[in-house]
């Protein structure tokens, strides 16, 4: 029986820990190929990883992995818009706009997915 009345706390430095490994494999990746869309790649790594890992461990209900998911992405993919937007003017330009939105269009939608596979599956009693 998985925790039945018990409901664990969350540690969040370890989830920070997780995004800020994101974020300077990112930058890292954003550095050297002067290209942000190929940090992305990394980003989605990183998410497939702890979806792996959350997986594997079978103690996360689908908010709870939906919101460690979605803290993750958000702490990963900060230093990247900021890297962009730096390098093209500071939020002057409508390209850059679209382009955050549609980072955090695909992060909604790569934490959707990631919550679905990391989370407990259904338990009868």
């Amino acid at each position: 029986m998985n925790n039945l009345f018990y409901r664990e706390r969350e540690n969040w430095f370890v989830w920070f820990l997780w995004g800020l490994v994101g974020a300077s494999i990112g930058i890292v990746i954003s550095i050297y190929t002067k290209n942000s869309s190929f940090s992305l790649f990394a980003v989605t790594g990183i998410m497939a990883l702890l979806t792996w890992r959350m997986a594997k461990s079978r103690r996360f209900t689908f908010n709870r992995a939906f919101k460690v998911t979605f803290m993750v992405f958000c702490c990963s993919i900060t230093p990247l818009i900021f890297i962009n937007a730096l390098s093209n003017g500071i939020f002057a330009n409508v390209e850059l706009t679209m382009q955050i939105v549609l980072a955090a269009v695909v992060g909604v939608i790569v934490c959707l997915i990631s919550a679905i596979i990391a989370r407990t599956p259904p338990q009868y009693y």
